[in-house]
């Protein structure tokens, strides 16, 4: 049976702590044999009836059945929390008495025990479940969403140069380009963006950002926060470099001097001739 899958299979036959389960149910000769304490599962169940199962590796190396789905089925990409990381690898919870070994070469970003990270679960060369961290191949590149579209996304890579890669859906390519980048952002957050640009290619750049006049307004009353609890003067203005804005207030250089422009037309604020922020009295 193929391990980690949900399967459906009717009860052909019962006896004495044995069950025969198969897809016809006419058919014992090409049934599957559950016995010995793997039989418990099945209590309940009676002749003909259709059972939701799957199949997984124990920690006695052996397959079992059991009717509790897994975190993540075969060939999908999730969330996985990280139990430990050994000599060969790291160890992640599929909900199930064993662990699945993520080996290091599969292993992409810095992650510690306790860590939430987007795995996707293959068979290796030997038929052993495994997770790997290499999903970007195996997003899917469709053109799925609009312009404007807002979208559930995990963050599963982060790269200086080219911004921070998300997962949309958990299944789609979309891409947080450097600009747009918050220096609160980490690998496995799962955030919600929005869609700025959908590419020839089937892939998304998109933005944590909300909409400019929402986001204006929000980051407006940030700054003015900020301003008011520094006794009423901040040493930075629309000079300041882009890496020192981000930092401190976990906003880009552009919604910076947007939310500025809205305190300055507002009245609240003063530009001082000298550099800085004065808030007005």
């Amino acid at each position: 049976m193929e391990l980690y899958k949900k399967h459906e299979l009717y009860v052909i036959k019962k006896a004495l702590n044995t069950y025969f389960l198969g897809k016809d149910k006419e058919n014992i000769y090409d049934s599957y044999i559950v016995k010995g304490i793997d039989s418990k599962v099945l209590a309940g169940f009676e002749v003909g009836d259709l059972v939701e199962c799957y199949f997984y590796i124990g920690k006695d190396k052996k397959e079992h059945i059991t009717l509790q789905k897994p975190i993540i089925e075969m060939g999908e990409i999730g969330l996985l929390k990280c139990q430990g990381i050994g000599k060969v690898g790291a160890f992640f919870d599929l909900g199930y008495e064993k662990d699945v070994m993520m080996p290091f070469i599969e292993k992409v970003t810095d992650f510690h025990e306790g860590d939430k990270v987007l795995v996707k679960l293959y068979l290796d060369k030997t038929g052993r479940p495994c997770v790997t961290q290499k999903i970007k191949k195996h997003l899917e590149e469709v053109e799925k969403y609009q312009l404007g579209a807002e979208v559930d996304g995990t963050i599963y890579m982060i790269d200086d140069e080219q911004g921070v890669f998300v997962a949309l859906e958990d299944k789609y390519f979309g891409l947080i380009l450097t600009n747009e980048m918050m220096p609160n952002m980490k690998v496995g957050d799962k955030l919600r963006v929005r869609v700025t640009k959908v590419r020839e290619d089937g892939r998304y750049n998109v933005t944590a950002s909300k909409r400019i006049h929402v986001q204006m307004d929000e980051d407006s009353e940030k700054l003015l926060k900020f301003i008011e609890e520094n006794g009423g003067f901040l040493a930075f203005d629309d000079k300041t470099d882009s890496e020192v804005i981000k930092q401190n207030f976990s906003m880009s250089k552009r919604a910076f001097k947007r939310a500025i422009g809205r305190l300055l037309k507002n009245k609240k604020i003063t530009l001082e001739a000298e550099g800085g922020i004065r808030l007005n009295k």
